[in-house]
């Protein structure tokens, strides 16, 4: 058994990850989602008997608060009885200099997450309250990949090949992280503070919807668009990796640009999974037709409700239809497509039963993936 789970966390992402035997299954968790998220994700782990409640390895893959708002929140309430045996996260701690490589260069026209890097102090502040083992196989150091991506076996069989951060990804988000949390009158790393922080203010910050601009449908024309990468500090330093399971295979992306990603997967040269969860929603900006020319899947799978930019954006879909119009595929999504497609011109062009025939494809409102 490998069964992904994409739990309904609006424009983020929470994906619940189960193998193994029927009567021995283990468990990972990837994110929270949005603080609304933490609802869904209780309500999920509370179906499981209460020694049950156990994650081989929460994963973090980065600060931005559609990802990391539900862990927070998860990891605080004491009263569920979840035990998790390690969490990959790179907080303050895990960039400095030393270990990372310098500041980077980092571009002055990126906007910032305002909310990210604070509430990473706080994540730092219950993780260490809560004495979760934090980036043990890392020696407790950062987790990110060095020349050659590294794999890591986790009870009960699941093969994890890193292939992002790396150095520079995490370095670039260093100031980004200082700037954000100095104004909020703390020190980055002073977990003592943040946590004293939270346990006062208790509040949800939340940013004001961001919507991006609309695109029509012209499948050439938009398989074609010029491609400008994401360059977002935040998403640069996501981990992202393969995962593995009786000779299954997931891409699991978070947020990663594909310049970030591209060195892991030349690395293994991989040209095929059974599963790739697409990075930041199916960005137009994070998944490149040089990517999809060169690595193929069964089945491309979509976290979103598209609200905020929208996501997936339609470039995506054209890109893979392009790339890859001879093998059959599926596009997985975890919410109603009419309410991730809210517009009905371009719902109707991917519905339209010649075009996925043309190009080989079903749409699939489904947030259980089997594998």
């Amino acid at each position: 058994m490998f069964r992904i789970e994409m739990l309904p966390a609006r424009q983020g992402d929470c994906l619940w990850i189960e193998y193994g035997q029927p009567d021995a299954v283990h468990r990972v968790l990837i994110d929270g989602g949005v603080v609304a998220t933490y609802d869904i994700l209780r309500e999920r782990l509370e179906r499981l008997p209460r020694d049950e409640r156990r994650f081989e390895l929460v994963v973090v893959t980065h600060v931005d608060r559609d990802h990391i708002e539900g862990i927070l929140k998860l990891l605080g309430d004491a009263r569920l009885g979840l035990v998790v045996d390690e969490i990959w996260y790179n907080g303050w701690r895990h960039l400095d200099p030393a270990s990372t490589g310098g500041t980077g260069s980092v571009p002055n026209d990126v906007p910032a997450d305002l909310l990210g890097p604070l509430q990473g102090e706080f994540l730092s502040a219950v993780i260490l309250e809560r004495q979760i083992p934090w980036n043990v196989r890392f020696g407790g150091g950062p987790v990110a990949v060095d020349e050659r991506p590294r794999s890591i076996t986790l009870g009960g069989g699941l093969e994890i090949t890193l292939l992002a951060p790396d150095a520079q990804g995490l370095a670039r988000i260093r100031d980004l992280w200082r700037e954000t949390v100095v104004d909020k009158g703390l020190d980055p790393g002073d977990t003592e503070a943040a946590l004293e922080y939270l346990h006062e203010k208790r509040t949800e910050l939340v940013p004001p919807d961001l919507l991006g601009d609309e695109e029509r449908i012209d499948l050439e024309e938009l398989a074609e668009s010029p491609f400008s990468a994401d360059r977002s500090r935040a998403n640069a330093s996501s981990i992202a990796f393969l995962a593995t399971y009786d000779g299954k295979t997931c891409l699991f992306a978070g947020d990663a640009p594909p310049g970030v990603l591209a060195p892991g997967l030349a690395a293994l040269g991989l040209r095929h999974v059974d599963a790739w969860k697409l990075a930041h929603h199916g960005s137009k900006k994070s998944t490149s037709g040089r990517q999809l020319a060169t690595l193929a899947a069964d089945r491309y799978l979509f976290s979103t409700d598209g609200s905020y930019f929208r996501h997936p954006d339609d470039e995506i879909l054209a890109r893979i239809l392009a790339n890859q119009r001879d093998t059959p595929k599926e596009f997985v999504f975890n919410y109603p497509l009419e309410a991730i497609f809210r517009d009905a011109e371009p719902l109707r062009t991917w519905r339209d039963p010649e075009l996925q025939d043309r190009y080989r494809f079903a749409l699939v409102e489904n947030p259980v993936v089997e594998l």
